[in-house]
């Protein structure tokens, strides 16, 4: 579906399975692992912590977010990756407008992208400060939420493993 969706509508589409099923480059499967591996690191806090995802809700209520915690070069990645996400809903409503789904799709490629590139720099699992795994885990989870529902709009399942 992704493969078809990437494409602005009067396009020309030379179908290729291979390039339509990595899980490199802008592809579904690149975005499907995508959520399977936030998937993972909620499961792996599971085992290792005992975290729930219902404490998720107690991270947000339990006191402010110490944005301040922040190591020096992770805020404006942080904030690079939350503004982004944040736009999802104007995204929806620009390919509702213009019915072009090629623009959710590539919203939902370039969140994958800074999701990872994100991840790849700033540590969740190993990250030993309370307050600086609490603005990650709140990080992803937000992340996550955006990515179930772009997936979902496009049509794209959201498996729990890869």
């Amino acid at each position: 579906r992704y493969f078809m969706l990437k494409f602005a509508l009067n396009s020309i589409i030379v179908f290729d399975f291979e390039e339509a099923l990595s899980f490199e480059g802008e592809t579904g499967p690149y975005l499907q692992y995508t959520f399977v591996r936030i998937n993972s690191i909620f499961r792996k806090l599971k085992e290792r912590e005992g975290f729930e995802e219902k404490d998720i809700q107690t991270l947000l209520s339990s006191e402010r977010i110490p944005l301040e915690k922040l190591s020096e070069s992770e805020p404006a990645d942080f904030w690079d990756l939350v503004l982004y996400a944040s736009q999802f809903e104007e995204e929806v409503l620009h390919s509702i407008r213009s019915m072009e789904f090629s623009h959710l799709a590539k919203y939902s490629f370039t969140l994958c992208q800074k999701f990872n590139a994100y991840y790849h720099l700033y540590s969740i699992l190993a990250e030993e400060n309370k307050d600086m795994k609490r603005i990650r885990i709140l990080t992803i989870y937000y992340i996550r939420e955006v990515l179930k529902r772009a997936l979902s709009l496009m049509g794209i399942p959201q498996p729990e493993l890869m």
